[in-house]
């Protein structure tokens, strides 16, 4: 993967512009946890192939999402939905 930026250490592929990714992201966690709004964007699949993400930079990612969580100080029930749905996507987002 090359890196366009950097931050603590986790590299960021560069290859949708943040204001584009942003909002499907949101729409996507929150149809997951049961809306009211619908996700129709791409497959998670679909979004990453060829940006070859490897499991350390998804662990590097989960990370960051743990930090996010606490943070904005996310209750543990609606954390752990979260992150378990974060952790089901990760076969269809690692290519490497």
């Amino acid at each position: 993967m090359q890196a366009v930026q950097s931050v603590e250490g986790v590299e960021h592929a560069g290859l949708e512009p943040v204001g584009r990714v942003r909002p499907d992201l949101q729409r996507e966690l929150a149809a997951a946890a049961g809306g009211p709004t619908f996700y129709l964007g791409r497959d998670m699949r679909q979004s990453h192939k060829g940006m070859g993400i490897t499991k350390a930079d998804y662990a590097a990612f989960m990370r960051c999402l743990s930090v996010t969580l606490d943070t904005f100080e996310v209750p543990e029930l609606e954390r752990s939905e979260v992150v378990a749905f974060v952790t089901s996507l990760e076969p269809e987002i690692v290519e490497a």
